[in-house]
């Protein structure tokens, strides 16, 4: 009896670290390397195969609603790739995450354009609103 109720614990928390992105707003926080930070949005639109994301952030105090140049949800992962200006200066920044239960959570690497390298990198997290 406990070997089955163990393995049903581990087969769901197992279901619970994988589930897929769907639509929806996952509000949240990103913390640089830096030591910059600020609050982190990601709408996700659509359905498997025809997602379109929004993103906003706050940087210094302000909002930032940055173009999504790329965007790729396979399953539990998602990559995109936003463009935005800051106080003059265009800069890009690439996002890797995953859905862990309701939350998504990953890296980030923002680089001022046109080539000039990373500026700024670290994490974010999300969690889907209700």
């Amino acid at each position: 009896m406990r070997s089955i109720l163990a393995l049903a614990f581990l087969f769901s928390t197992l279901c619970l670290a994988g589930d897929d992105i769907a639509a929806g707003t996952y509000s949240g926080k990103w913390e640089g390397n830096s030591g910059a930070s600020g609050d982190f949005r990601i709408t996700v639109t659509g359905a498997a195969g025809a997602f379109k994301a929004e993103v906003m952030f706050t940087a210094g105090g302000e909002e930032v609603k940055p173009k999504v140049t790329s965007l790729d949800i396979t399953g539990s992962k998602i990559k995109l790739v936003y463009a935005y200006e800051i106080q003059g200066n265009q800069l890009e920044s690439s996002v890797e995450g995953e859905r862990k239960g309701n939350a998504l959570e990953g890296k980030y690497k923002a680089r001022l354009l046109p080539d000039a390298g990373v500026i700024d990198e670290g994490a974010w997290h999300a969690t889907v609103a209700q």
